[in-house]
């Protein structure tokens, strides 16, 4: 069996979560459990492709452009995979237009 322990500083998601426009008022992870099927083989996929074409390369693991792309590409997944308050919370829609009389 191999595991792999995929460890985010809690900074890197709280800036994900704002740039994404999400909520960040008390973000925190409410399961350890994917939302769904589908989520668990994204996160599965995203950890690989991180651990592979990154991590095990040399020259991309020397570059910390590509690390700090790969970083925020977990941590997206991270808050769309498993269950956190972020989820909860409409994004934000268009301004409404004017009404005119």
């Amino acid at each position: 069996m191999d595991v792999v322990n995929v460890h985010l500083p809690w900074a890197l998601l709280a800036q994900t979560a704002v740039t994404a426009g999400l909520a960040l008022y008390a973000l925190r992870f409410l399961d350890a459990r994917p939302v769904s099927a589908a989520m668990a083989c994204y996160w599965r996929r995203s950890v690989e492709h991180v651990l592979s074409s990154v991590l095990r390369e040399p020259v991309t693991a020397a570059s910390p452009l590509v690390v700090a792309s790969a970083r925020r590409l977990l941590a997206d997944a991270a808050l769309a995979v498993f269950p956190n308050t972020t989820l909860t919370v409409d994004p934000p829609g268009p301004a409404p237009s004017p009404r005119r009389r």
